[in-house]
This record gives structure tokens, sequence and C-alpha cells, in this order.
């Protein structure tokens, strides 16, 4: 009784496993795109987080001001002049702290860092996984070219068509950082 071991179980495949110059330059095409938009809404992100801590930390100063002038108001002749000083400058101070919180609720700054976060972190994994294809040298260990870009065109479509609004300028702004 004969038996054959057969060492390689895998599908005769062509020499270059349908990695063409195209499919390669597609996939070249999604790794560039998708560490753009990676850096884009990572950089997005980075500004509105930085902002959002900016208004919190001058609200918190204008919040302590307001309540030291409150403080010192109590011990003042209600009568006095320093009393109406006082009210008119915790009714400015009060006004601004009030603006700041209705600035950082009216542009949705958290709600921002989590949008621009979340997308440029799938960018990010979608950049790896083509990257990793790419990065293996040999043809006959990379997954089909054509199975490859077939089962992926659909998720870079999406994260094409998924692109969170940011304003044109922001954007262009931080497209020349990253072309630098």
């Amino acid at each position: 009784m004969e038996t054959t071991i057969k060492k390689d179980i895998r599908p005769e495949l062509p020499d270059d496993n349908d990695w063409s110059t195209e499919n390669i330059a597609t996939v070249d095409t999604w790794i560039d795109v998708s560490s753009q938009l990676s850096f884009i809404y990572d950089t997005a992100s980075d500004e509105a987080r930085e902002l959002l801590e900016r208004l919190t930390v001058y609200g918190l100063i204008i919040s302590s001001i307001i309540s030291v002038f409150s403080f010192l108001n109590l011990n003042i002749d209600p009568d006095s002049a320093w009393a109406f000083v006082f009210k008119i400058v915790i009714v400015t101070f009060s006004t601004v702290a009030t603006g700041i919180q209705s600035y950082q609720s009216i542009k949705k700054l958290q709600d921002k860092i989590n949008i621009y976060s979340k997308y440029a972190e799938k960018a990010s994994k979608f950049e790896g996984l083509n990257s990793n294809q790419i990065a293996i040298e040999s043809t006959d260990l990379r997954i089909n070219g054509i199975k490859f870009i077939t089962e992926n065109r659909d998720k870079y479509q999406a994260l094409l068509m998924e692109k969170p609004d940011i304003y044109q300028k922001d954007y262009d702004r931080i497209m020349q950082k990253y072309l630098e």
C-alpha cells in the first residue's frame, strides 16, 4: 500500500497570484487615501479636543472669578457704588461663562471628537489591512489580488461615503499639514 504525502495543499495559483501592476496600484491608492483620511480626522479630533479643553479651563477660571466677586459682594453695603460695580462684574462674567457653555453645546465639540476619532480609527485599520497585504513580498503568500480587491472594494467605498462633515477650510488646512 503506497501513500502519497502532498506537501502543499493550497490550490494552484498563477505565479503572480493576480497581483498585477494595476491591482497593486489600486491597493496603493487605497493605502494613500486611507492614510490621508486617518491623519485629517485624527488631527481634527485633536484640535476639537484642545478647543474643548481650553474652553473648559476658561469656563472654570471665569466661574472662579464669579465666586470671588460674589463672596466679596456679601461684605459690601448693598447701597454702595462698589456693590453696583461688583454686580456688573458678576453679570458680565456670568454672561461670558454662559456664552462659553453655549458655544460648546452649539458646536457639539464632544460629539465631533467622538465621531472624528472613530472615523480616523476606521481609516487607520483599513490602511493597515491594505499595507499588510502589500508588505508581503512574495505574491504566492498574499491573498489572491482580485479576490482581495473584490472583498475590500465596498469597505473602501464606505470609507469614502461615510466621511464625517468637516469645514472645508479646516480640511484643506489639515491636508496641507499632511502634505508637508
